[in-house]
């Protein structure tokens, strides 16, 4: 009975499976259809991480079927896939670079990775969530205490020396 229910046999079975050739090939298929597929525009559409995630999963997924793609023409197809009129003058100057010194993709992509995030903006100056709108901002005086007038909107001018301190 113990030798019944041992799980050799589970095991045997998703071993066939996942590692027939059938499989590898769904594997093979489905990591060059991401590959051919695959485009960054924009953060707002599909963000950088994302973008470099799937690709570099699709690469691996390669990788380990037996189909390595040389780092040369992975790098090469790089630089269609990324899309964004923002990254344009860097990707120019980072292929400059590749000419100069071969690099593996992971980096060029860590790099690009590390400029989008440089470009991203800031969408309010609080930092909150929320954002400062001229409906709530009034010029004029100064209150005599913190920074919002007894209307409850916020002063937006210069201080005195003497009501700084309030």
């Amino acid at each position: 009975m113990l030798r019944d229910q041992d799980g050799s046999l589970d095991i045997k079975a998703l071993r066939n499976r996942y590692q027939s050739e059938a499989y590898t090939q769904f594997i093979i298929n489905n990591a060059k259809s991401v590959i051919s597929k695959l485009r960054y525009k924009n953060e707002r559409s599909f963000s950088f991480e994302r973008f470099s995630a799937k690709l570099q999963k699709a690469y691996d997924d390669l990788h380990e079927s037996g189909r390595t793609l040389h780092n040369g023409d992975i790098v090469d197809a790089l630089w269609h896939k990324i899309q964004s009129p923002d990254l344009q003058t860097y990707l120019t100057s980072l292929k400059d670079d590749y000419q100069h010194r071969n690099r593996d993709y992971k980096l060029n992509l860590q790099d690009i990775a590390a400029e989008v995030a440089v470009k991203k903006q800031p969408t309010d100056m609080k930092g909150d969530g929320t954002s400062i709108s001229a409906l709530h901002t009034k010029p004029g005086p100064c209150s005599d205490t913190g920074v919002h007038k007894p209307d409850g909107s916020m002063y937006i001018g210069n201080y005195e020396t003497d009501n700084w301190s309030h």
